[in-house]
């Protein structure tokens, strides 16, 4: 799982994760067409779950390598934690999952308050 970070505001964050598989596709053990999944964003400090979702990969994208994106929002709350975690799990599979963590150390936040450019004109009629 890779993971891209942008803050939308001081208090919304962006990501989008590509998600490729990481397991060779069996008929015999996979089936036919697909394989479903967990994913969530948790706080490690506090146990708070900010995203979940259900997604699926296809015996094709396993077969071609295809990553999946999925892109979604979470409220920052300040101050900001050190990290977070992505916690993927099989929806069928014991023992199948991984962990990837999102650092928070270099991530930039917009001002609280944005400076006023000047740019707009008074327009009389």
């Amino acid at each position: 799982i890779e993971t891209q970070l942008q803050p939308i505001t001081r208090t919304v964050l962006r990501i989008k994760l590509t998600i490729t598989a990481a397991f060779k596709w069996s008929d015999k053990i996979h089936g036919t067409t697909n394989q479903q999944f967990w994913i969530w964003i948790e706080d490690p400090d506090t146990d708070n779950i900010y995203h979940s979702e259900y997604f699926i990969i296809t015996k094709k994208q396993v077969k071609l390598e295809e990553p999946q994106i999925i892109i979604f929002t979470i409220p920052i709350i300040e101050p900001l934690a050190n990290q977070y975690y992505v916690r993927a799990i099989s929806d069928r599979w014991l023992g199948s999952d991984t962990t990837t963590i999102i650092s928070f150390h270099n991530l930039i936040l917009p001002e609280r308050h944005m400076p006023h450019t000047g740019n707009f004109k008074r327009i009389i009629i």
